[in-house]
């Protein structure tokens, strides 16, 4: 038979039930040296109570979220970056297309040269401007 413990069933439950309410913010040695007791007593306490309960334990992270709530943030996060980089490779084929399609006339190189010139997307259409002036030179309509 093991050793009878020096804390009552009482003070276990209250010490889970502080560690708890702390919601994160404490760390077990916090809590347990306000209760005199050790960190890794608390700790254990703490986890078989939760495998009691059948519960997990809703850790926080540092900004007071919890685990659940982070993971739903990440996923929303990773969602919305897939969507931006969709309409960046647009944006990059676009520009692609109407750069072969203005290498490709020569009357568009005139006397100033291909390096002058640079295509940026607006709205649905790429214009071609002139660096030195920032004037477009011609507007294009790209499929």
């Amino acid at each position: 038979m093991g050793r009878q413990s020096l804390y009552t069933e009482e003070f276990r439950k209250d010490a889970i039930a502080l560690y708890r309410a702390a919601d994160g913010q404490r760390t077990y040695a916090a809590v347990a040296a306000d209760l005199g007791i050790s960190g890794e007593t608390l700790r254990t306490w703490v986890r078989k109570a939760t495998a009691r309960n059948g519960r997990p334990e809703a850790r926080s992270t540092a900004g007071g979220e919890t685990q659940a709530d982070e993971l739903a943030r990440l996923r929303a996060e990773n969602a919305r970056l897939r969507g931006a980089e969709k309409e960046w490779q647009l944006e990059r084929d676009i520009l692609r297309r109407a750069a072969a399609y203005f290498a490709s006339m020569s009357s568009w190189r005139g006397p100033v040269g291909f390096a002058r010139y640079f295509a940026a997307p607006v709205h649905g259409l790429v214009a071609c401007l002139d660096v030195r002036s920032h004037r477009a030179r011609r507007v294009v309509r790209v499929a």
